[in-house]
């Protein structure tokens, strides 16, 4: 490792992601995002994929996390547990409201910046004190995100987010979920809360994580999430077994959703995505 601008002054990008069956789930998102990171920062690194694809070969890595920071100088890959449990997703995640505040006028907010700090400080002192992760609201007291979180909020087959431009980042699973599913990016502030009946978070080593209570305020309703989570994880099996794939990469027809291969999986998958989309239409047309 060489002394670099990361080192002293934070300028470079991280990915985290989860590894299965040799392969980082939703890599291309990953890829894309880390290439936007450097662009931003002004680095100028032509990142090689291939030393992911050799780091995840063999299967040592598998149901591991593999992170790969990128600065200046340097590219360093590292790998740890998952810090998830299936105990976790039975009781679902408590969330407290941040004292600090993100800056969504800010470059840095919108990009997997090794400059963290104020995140992981703040996601230790909700865990220090009984809750499971932090969320923060704008300078403006809208809610953007969690530390290391998405958040959504849903009231029956409405399902809502904060728009990218209250000051988060663009998630992996989030991009995936609102590129599959009919979500509505708004501006939600903290007196709307209350409004919805259930909640859930995302990223890439949770993928889908449901929300029991947000500053002691309890969300009775986590169908939804579950229903949301189950299609995460199939789509995510389906895509791994797919015979297509090469090295790191997935052909572009799996990507889209129109491979062939086990038809009768992805027509199950096309089929749940319909469910969900009538049964958040008859939401919309039942009077209140």
């Amino acid at each position: 490792m060489e002394h670099d601008e990361g080192y002293s002054f934070g300028m470079g990008v991280f990915e985290t992601m989860l590894v299965r069956e040799d392969r980082c789930i939703l890599l291309e998102r990953h890829l894309d995002r880390l290439r936007h990171g450097l662009d931003a920062l002004g680095i100028d690194v032509d990142f090689d994929p291939s030393v992911i694809d050799r780091a995840v070969s063999g299967g040592s890595l598998d149901g591991r996390v593999l992170k790969v920071e990128v600065s200046p100088r340097n590219t360093i890959l590292t790998d740890r547990v998952n810090p998830y449990s299936p105990e976790d997703y039975d009781r679902g995640f408590s969330l407290r409201t941040s004292r600090i505040r993100r800056n969504e006028t800010s470059p840095l907010t919108f990009i997997k910046s090794l400059g963290c700090c104020d995140s992981i400080m703040e996601k230790r002192r909700a865990k220090a004190d009984g809750f499971d992760e932090a969320l923060f609201l704008n300078s403006r007291g809208e809610v953007c995100e969690g530390a290391t979180t998405n958040i959504f909020f849903t009231d029956g087959g409405r399902i809502s987010t904060p728009r990218l431009e209250c000051g988060l980042l663009p998630g992996t699973v989030r991009g995936f979920l609102l590129d599959e599913l009919d979500i509505d990016e708004t501006i939600i502030m903290p007196d709307d809360i209350r409004s919805y009946t259930g909640c859930f978070i995302t990223n890439s080593l949770m993928g889908v994580m449901p929300v029991s209570s947000l500053d002691g305020f309890p969300f009775t309703d986590r169908s939804v999430a579950d229903s949301i989570r189950r299609f995460y994880e199939d789509e995510v099996a389906k895509r791994l077994r797919c015979p297509h794939r090469t090295g790191t990469a997935f052909h572009p027809s799996c990507l889209l959703g129109t491979c062939r291969w086990d038809r009768h999986a992805h027509r199950d998958a096309r089929t749940f995505m319909l469910r969900v989309r009538r049964f958040q239409a008859d939401s919309r047309r039942r009077p209140p």
